[in-house]
């Protein structure tokens, strides 16, 4: 009998065995067989053939075909390792079979670094204009449909990996966000747009702005300095009216829920 049938026989009796214990040729196991010169009791027939010990298979090969040379042996073991599960369709258990992460690791490192790609470009466009928000949530969402659609037609494998990539949920959350974008984004722009005008020349002289109408009004209220600005400069505000606080520019007094402000 050749080696082959007994590996199969003795793979299917251990069923549980995980890949990296029924996996038994690597590169290194290849550089062994090639390099390196094995002592002859190595090539012994053992008692009981174990398919998961190199040293094992190695010996029957040698024990039913003497003549095998180094590179004969390792062709064989390389043979022996690829699965033979169906690679197409679940287990009974609804797990991927053995061996097809392996057996599609090139094609899964591509969908996975253009899905990388796509999501880092949406991830940074959320801190530029929201018309840039929209370009780019566009663009990730329509390739998560058509990555979805294209595993579906390749089969139920490639649509359960692709719950590696993306899970259903996290579509459909990015997908609500897309419409609500969508629908708002006139006026997200338009605050955009008041932001960056505020940022520009309103924020550079904030801060002495700010003293100059305490010294103008001792005493006057935080809460009623918000109505002499844009709405969009309330979080300014408080972030410049703490820190001249925290430098003696001016001094606040605690007022209910805000605080009166005066010079120093």
């Amino acid at each position: 009998m050749w080696p082959f049938d007994i590996f199969r026989k003795k793979k299917s009796e251990n069923a549980e065995e995980t890949q990296e214990q029924t996996g038994i040729v690597n590169a290194e196991t290849q550089k062994t067989i090639l390099g390196e010169q094995k002592d002859s009791a190595t090539f012994e027939e053992t008692s009981e053939f174990n398919p998961l010990s190199i040293d094992s298979v190695i010996g029957y090969i040698k024990t039913q075909n003497p003549e095998s040379s180094a590179q004969d042996i390792a062709n064989i073991i390389t043979k022996l390792s690829e699965p033979k599960e169906d690679q197409d369709h679940l287990t009974p258990e609804g797990d991927l079979p053995w061996g097809w992460r392996t057996a599609h690791e090139k094609e899964t490192k591509r969908y996975e670094a253009k899905y990388k790609k796509m999501w880092s470009a949406w991830y940074e466009s959320r801190y530029s204009s929201p018309n840039t928000q929209l370009e780019a949530l566009e663009a990730f969402v329509s390739y998560m449909v058509r990555t979805k659609k294209l595993f579906e037609k390749k089969g139920e494998c490639f649509n359960y990996w692709r719950d590696d990539l993306f899970t259903d949920d996290y579509l459909e959350k990015l997908s609500k966000e897309l419409d609500d974008l969508k629908a708002n984004i006139e006026k997200l722009n338009a605050e955009y747009e008041a932001k960056q005008e505020f940022e520009i020349h309103v924020l550079p002289t904030l801060r002495e702005n700010l003293v100059e109408i305490i010294r103008e009004n001792p005493g006057i209220l935080q809460k009623d300095i918000y109505k002499l600005f844009d709405p969009i400069a309330k979080a300014y505000i408080q972030e410049q009216l703490y820190s001249a606080s925290k430098s003696n520019q001016i001094e606040r007094e605690k007022s209910g829920n805000t605080y009166k402000l005066y010079c120093k």
